[in-house]
């Protein structure tokens, strides 16, 4: 595993008890990379995490069920990322770099 102590894990579970996500956790974590993990409170993903983000959605068992957590998540995940790159030294001008470049690939028409 490539992982160190410079990485960050995020590891995201709706039930919060993968054996898989906890077990690649456990790998992560023996390599110095610190873990915030998406669950629910009091599940062992969370609680083997460095850094847990409780998220605590109730689902029902239709036909939908995982729709609520992953918007859940998805919201969490975007705050993240605004919070991070808001903190981020260059890190703006570097998004913006990336999005000049885009505009050759974009096609002339209206905004």
């Amino acid at each position: 595993m490539s992982l160190h102590a410079d990485d960050v894990v995020v590891a995201i579970s709706q039930s919060g008890r993968t054996r898989a996500l906890l077990d690649a956790i456990k790998l992560a974590k023996n390599n110095g990379a610190p873990v915030i993990a998406l669950a629910p409170s009091g599940s062992p993903i969370a609680e083997l995490s460095d850094l847990p983000i409780y998220v605590d959605v109730d689902n029902d068992k239709g036909a939908y069920t995982p729709l609520p957590s992953r918007l859940a998540h998805m919201t969490v995940l975007d705050i993240l990322a605004v919070g991070i790159s808001a903190s981020k030294a260059g890190l703006r001008e570097h998004l913006e770099s990336i999005e000049q470049g885009l505009q050759s690939l974009r096609l002339e028409g209206p905004e």
